[in-house]
């Protein structure tokens, strides 16, 4: 018998709370929304596409930096779930304070199941 709407129970995304010493406090950390991840997906595929005059290394360093400055928009998030930077702003704090930007990153990929040991699990 197929499941009833009222015997569903949705799930939460995943999420935690992140200390980031450049800005002097904690941040939410969630995991990404479907449609989120589909729209990160895409990014990475076209993002590493040489453009013209472009080497394979260039766009592979270009393609990074739009997609950690991309995933840490939609992951990290205020109280009311909007986005506490925007990506241009994630890009400016990675040039300041790069390992807190990278802490952010990995924590975004593995609520949001994308770590290769998270995958090899499932």
């Amino acid at each position: 018998m197929a499941l009833s709407r009222n015997q569903i129970t949705l799930p939460t995304l995943p999420e935690e709370i992140v200390p980031v010493p450049s800005l002097g406090g904690e941040v939410r950390v969630r995991a990404m929304l479907l449609s989120e991840r589909l729209l990160h997906d895409n990014l990475v595929i076209t993002a590493r596409k040489p453009l013209e005059g472009e080497s394979v290394e260039q766009a592979r360093a270009r393609a990074g930096s739009m997609v950690v400055a991309q995933l840490l928009h939609v992951s990290v998030v205020g109280d009311d779930g909007n986005p506490l930077l925007t990506p241009l702003e994630w890009n400016a704090l990675g040039g300041i304070s790069r390992a807190d930007v990278y802490t952010l990153f990995y924590a975004a990929r593995r609520l949001s199941g994308m770590d290769r040991a998270d995958v090899e699990k499932n």
